[in-house]
């Protein structure tokens, strides 16, 4: 089983300069699902119509900034160093990281099996049921 199967939407950037290469990696891997596995063939709208961050330089360059409005899409930003902003994204976040925490600590795997857990850890989000989409499955609704 590839990884793109077993974790989707998972993508760690080990250095802020790879932002670019990771959004169109991320691009390319949603166009790809919803081609194969949901039979989506229409692209002639932009799929991606926000990105959301916390005004950091890797998403406010210039290459960044020209893919997304090649794109069609829109960059939100909060002010600086305000979290408070961003109340979902850091929520979530911190849920996933309790979420893989909990599972080194019960497994009793080092702590280099972190970014494992992490993507298992959304990858579990992705298949439950939320109360904001009526207790359907995110991954079933895209």
């Amino acid at each position: 089983m590839d990884n793109f199967s077993r974790f989707p939407w998972v993508y760690f950037m080990k250095h802020k300069s790879e932002a670019l290469q990771i959004y169109n990696q991320w691009k390319s891997d949603v166009k790809t699902l919803l081609q194969t596995k949901i039979g989506q063939e229409d692209f002639s709208e932009p799929y991606t119509k926000f990105v959301q961050s916390n005004g950091g330089l890797e998403f406010t360059n210039k290459a960044f900034q020209n893919q997304l409005w090649t794109d069609g899409t829109l960059l939100e930003t909060s002010a600086p160093y305000t979290p408070e902003q961003n109340g979902l994204t850091e929520r979530t976040n911190q849920s996933l990281a309790m979420l893989a925490n909990t599972m080194l600590e019960e497994s009793k795997l080092p702590k280099s099996f972190w970014a494992d857990t992490m993507s298992t850890a959304a990858y579990i989000s992705a298949q439950s049921p939320t109360s904001r989409l009526g207790e359907k499955v995110p991954y079933q609704v895209l």
